[in-house]
């Protein structure tokens, strides 16, 4: 946000800092990944072990954004990759038909939600519910993202934590734990103890204050509502 003084008091106004485009920023349209909210969860018997499938509610696609970061004396750049959120149906094209324009685009609107702005005030439900979204949208898309890299360069993930290190700054990634034990127990079929190890091995947690806007806590209610894997 941006923010001015006036009579002595702080004032935050909207920072519309991409109004003008990013020349830096390279969109990746070519790299999109599925970022999964709500449904249930089924439980079946895959040869005598329990497999758990997510049939979602909602699917938020999440959109490369790649920034160069030049190295020491230029000799290295690397990618930061950020994230963009966009529904994988845009608009509705029945219900814009019919006249109702607010709710042919409600689904792009609720998705573009996420990334408006970073760290949405949580002193109401709506805006916990929006938090928790966007944290988990930024964490399952980064992970997806590094899993798939890996894959592609070493070929199996056991040695994830040999080639990759994945820092929690703080708690608002923290979700990166269950995401990336997800990742490895559902989508690529490791039992719970290896993927743990790997889990164990390849995150870690640094602890920057005791502030309660840092050590964030949320409603088990919401969470199995909006991460019921």
């Amino acid at each position: 946000f941006r923010q001015i003084i006036n009579q002595g008091w702080q004032q935050e106004y909207p920072d519309e800092w991409l109004s003008f485009g990013n020349p830096w920023e390279l969109q990746r349209p070519e790299v999109i990944y599925d970022v999964n909210f709500g449904g249930g969860v089924e439980h079946v018997d895959d040869k005598g072990r329990d497999r758990a499938i997510w049939h979602p509610g909602e699917t938020v696609q999440a959109i490369a954004y790649d920034t160069p970061i030049v190295g020491w004396r230029g000799h290295h750049v690397n990618a930061l990759r950020l994230w963009s959120a966009r529904s994988p149906d845009p608009l509705k094209l029945d219900a814009f038909n019919k006249g109702d324009y607010v709710s042919a685009s409600a689904e792009q609107a609720r998705a573009e939600a996420i990334c408006k702005f970073l760290y949405p005030n949580d002193e109401s439900p709506a805006g916990r519910e929006l938090r928790l979204r966007q944290e988990y949208f930024f964490v399952s898309a980064s992970l997806q993202d590094l899993v798939k890299r890996h894959l592609a360069s070493d070929g199996q993930l056991r040695n994830l934590a040999g080639k990759v290190a994945v820092q929690l700054n703080d708690t608002h990634p923290s979700l990166a734990v269950t995401e990336l034990m997800r990742i490895l127990v559902d989508l690529h079929n490791f039992r719970w103890d290896e993927a743990w190890k790997i889990t164990v091995a390849t995150l870690s947690y640094t602890n920057h204050t005791l502030l309660p806007e840092a050590l964030e806590t949320w409603p088990v209610e919401l969470f199995e509502r909006l991460g019921p894997r």
